[in-house]
């Protein structure tokens, strides 16, 4: 289940987060959430107090180091330090240079209740102590001494999204993860008209609009082929452009279009409406 998020502001950061006394079923179920909203949001850790809980838990999936950290304690900490970006899930849109010890060590209780002791440096390090202050209300912005030089704001990516099918959907997904810590904003997804199925024919919607739906996201399914004319006293089919998409696609300003298994060629009339078009690649 991927759990909601909590901005740095929101009421949890308030309590004084507790040890987990025992490693029963709840707490296992909170733990496989977590990762499975860390996998969504394509973030490299994950603090319980983010996703409402205030418990001393945290999660850490980078390279190698892919473990759960419960009611940990750092024991050591490393004498040289190095600056390095970092971001937060709870602060989107923002990015900060911290600077911070190379290594160190800690202790802590794994997923399967195991006591264990690790030694981390460089990056890992960093990870380990970005979540671990989160389980005092601390976040990495609290540790810039000149924000004004050194934390910046950014914009996110506005995105046009093209997609139909199953393949469509895992892309559009992984791009709503992103959307969650300020990457892209979607304000608008296209895709099929919904089709007849089933001993009942009856209308299914596609794979992408389902999901967009679930995510509250606006969703548009034009029908491309959309007059006939007469040749030769024959009936054919001719492409249009949908006037009426075209002008959503620009009411939605979208800085570039993502195309992943949309089933059309678009016209250069769609893709050339984003800032970003010099080159087309569709897939």
């Amino acid at each position: 289940m991927i759990l909601k998020i909590t901005k740095d502001a929101d009421r949890v950061w308030k309590y004084k987060f507790r040890n987990v006394p025992a490693l029963d079923e709840k707490t296992r179920q909170l733990i496989r959430d977590m990762k499975e909203t860390l996998e969504f949001t394509g973030g490299v850790g994950l603090a319980a107090p983010q996703v409402g809980q205030p418990l001393r838990i945290f999660i850490a999936d980078y390279g190698s180091l892919r473990e759960t950290f419960i009611n940990p304690k750092i024991l050591t900490i490393g004498k040289e330090t190095s600056g390095g970006e970092e971001g937060c899930l709870s602060i989107p849109g923002f990015r900060g240079l911290v600077k911070r010890p190379n290594q160190l060590t800690i202790e802590y209780i794994d997923a399967k209740g195991n006591k264990k002791q690790a030694k981390l440096t460089g990056f890992y390090a960093r990870i380990i102590q970005h979540e671990y202050d989160h389980l005092s209300s601390v976040f990495y912005v609290d540790r810039i001494t000149n924000k004004k030089k050194n934390l910046y704001e950014f914009e996110p990516i506005r995105i046009a999204f093209f997609g139909t099918n199953d393949f469509s959907a895992t892309v559009l997904r992984s791009m709503i993860g992103q959307a969650t810590v300020g990457e892209y904003n979607i304000p608008l997804v296209i895709t099929a008209p919904p089709k007849l199925a089933g001993r009942e024919q009856k209308p299914r919607v596609t794979a992408v609009e389902t999901l967009a739906k679930q995510f509250d996201l606006p969703v548009e399914a034009p029908s491309w082929l959309v007059k006939k004319s007469k040749t030769d006293e024959k009936e054919k089919d001719e492409r249009v452009i949908n006037e009426e998409l075209i002008k959503k696609i620009k009411l939605a300003k979208a800085d570039c279009i993502v195309v992943a298994s949309y089933g059309k060629i678009l016209p250069k009339e769609i893709l050339n409406l984003p800032k970003w078009h010099s080159g087309y690649y569709q897939t």
